[in-house]
């Protein structure tokens, strides 16, 4: 499969040079009002923190804000254009200035409506205890908690008030197992949509983080082909069998609870393969 041009590539590479310049000008005016006092013993900690702060509102706070605002508009016209190129076919109308300024708004609360969509759909009455009819109250009340933007904790405290009989790690098992998997199955749905490749991202808890997942860290595959898990020793005397999944958390090709349950880790988009 060709791999495909990144359209914000253009856009955030200078972004990002421009944002460190403004650190390192930051830095280098930190050091050049500070060094002087310091090597006179002139200035106590409080000073050292004011004028910190002066700085960092002149270097980093009102330029970045600056830049921020003029790359998100850029940013938002590249994506209008990218679109139009890739996905209308006839002829293109005349491109005109934009008469008024561009207002750009971040939500960082907006809920992702394809896992919504996905959690709708899970049943828990397959699991010992759950009834069709309490399967159904946890499921709605879990999506209403997750427009909302709530986390696993809350999650765990919708399926222990539904069922009084589940201890509190069983819960969160169960949640976790099953919003990773809406979570993942909606990011690796997007990036079929415009990524050549798909990337395996682990949480790197190594404590916490089962072999097979950590030796998936940075493996790059097609966006279309299947992730080989290798197996891993759960325990001693208890080996977790091999598999192929299409995104962390899949159990559509067979792979087996112990590669599932509890799985942290997450897929993203790649549009090139990573060299060796």
């Amino acid at each position: 499969m060709a791999a495909k041009q990144d359209p914000s590539r253009p856009v955030r590479t200078p972004f990002t040079r421009e944002f460190l310049a403004l650190i390192r000008n930051a830095r280098l005016a930190a050091l050049e009002t500070l060094r002087p006092r310091l090597k006179d013993r002139t200035i106590d900690v409080h000073e050292i923190l004011r004028i910190l702060g002066f700085l960092n509102t002149a270097y980093i706070d009102i330029p970045g804000e600056n830049l921020i605002n003029r790359y998100i508009r850029r940013a938002f016209i590249t994506g209008i254009e990218n679109t139009h190129t890739e996905l209308i076919t006839q002829q293109q109308p005349e491109k005109k200035p934009l008469k008024e300024p561009l207002l750009v708004t971040i939500n960082f609360n907006q809920y992702d409506q394809r896992a919504v969509d996905n959690l709708t759909g899970v049943s828990l009455s397959d699991l010992k205890g759950f009834t069709t009819e309490m399967s159904k109250k946890i499921v709605r009340d879990i999506v209403e908690a997750d427009k909302k933007g709530a986390g696993i904790t809350e999650f765990s405290a919708i399926i222990q008030n539904h069922y009084t009989g589940i201890g509190a790690s069983r819960a969160e098992t169960i949640a976790r197992t099953t919003t990773t998997q809406a979570y993942n199955e909606a990011a690796w749905s997007r990036a079929k949509e415009y990524a050549p490749y798909k990337e395996w991202i682990p949480t790197l808890h190594s404590d916490r983080t089962r072999a097979s997942h950590l030796a998936m860290s940075k493996v790059v595959v097609p966006v279309d082909e299947a992730f080989q898990v290798p197996a891993f020793m759960a325990s001693k005397n208890s080996r977790v069998a091999a598999c192929e999944m299409m995104y962390p958390g899949d159990s559509s090709l067979g792979a087996p609870a112990g590669q599932i349950i509890n799985c942290r880790c997450a897929v993203g988009p790649r549009f090139l393969l990573k060299k060796k």
